[in-house]
């Protein structure tokens, strides 16, 4: 590894993989998926949203993981294909998954990593697994970031999708924050958690805000 970001995701990749890791064959799965958060259509979903969302993996005061191999694996991969233009994208990362690993590690492992990457289409956990509702609310803890981040992080998504015009896109985004709004928790893993409970109240303060300056007219 060539600078400390990329030596921080190799600490990751040992957590989740253990010996495989270190294999030629863990080398080159870790630089393609490097190669992959690199690429030019992504400004939110690059190297530095995977750094994040591993790294808090490591909040004890937050998470308690039973599977933290899977859930840092799935948090590797569930963003690993991302072309803003189509719409399976997870599938893709998926399926990306299996491709490295299907003949390396445990079949349920193998099977379980999967289909949480998949669960990060809909952010919805019809299993009650605790440790995949805790990897949804991680990748959802952009929701309830400082709003000058929060914005900043608007703006990038709105670099993604710049293929699509501005009305189209207004009324789209707006409908999704809506549904986020609409859940009776965003954060789904620990609802009386004193701290998920001040990140919710931040993460609907900064959609309410989004969905205003969506509906603003166009300057």
């Amino acid at each position: 590894m060539e600078n400390t970001a990329e030596a921080s995701l190799l600490k990751h990749w040992q957590t989740a993989l253990g010996t495989e890791a270190n294999t030629a064959w863990g080398c080159t799965c870790l630089q393609e998926i490097i190669a992959a958060y690199q690429e030019p259509q992504r400004f939110y979903h690059t190297l530095d949203h995977l750094q994040a969302v591993l790294d808090q993996t490591a909040r004890a005061d937050l998470w308690q993981f039973k599977n933290l191999s899977a859930v840092k694996l799935a948090l590797f991969y569930h963003d690993a294909v991302y072309d803003p233009t189509r719409n399976d994208n997870e599938a893709r990362s998926a399926a990306l998954f299996q491709r490295h690993w299907q003949e390396r590690l445990p079949h349920h492992q193998v099977e379980k990593v999967s289909s949480w990457i998949l669960a990060t289409a809909s952010h919805q956990d019809p299993s009650g697994d605790l440790d995949l509702q805790q990897l949804l609310d991680i990748d959802l803890l952009i929701l309830s970031a400082a709003p000058d981040i929060y914005q900043n992080y608007a703006k990038q998504v709105r670099q993604e999708y710049a293929h699509i015009g501005e009305m189209p896109y207004r009324i789209g985004r707006s409908h999704i924050l809506k549904c986020f709004l609409d859940k009776p928790t965003i954060y789904q893993s620990q609802p009386q958690h004193r701290m998920l409970q001040v990140v919710e109240a931040q993460a609907r303060s900064n959609l309410a805000w989004e969905i205003q300056q969506l509906n603003c007219p166009p300057k």
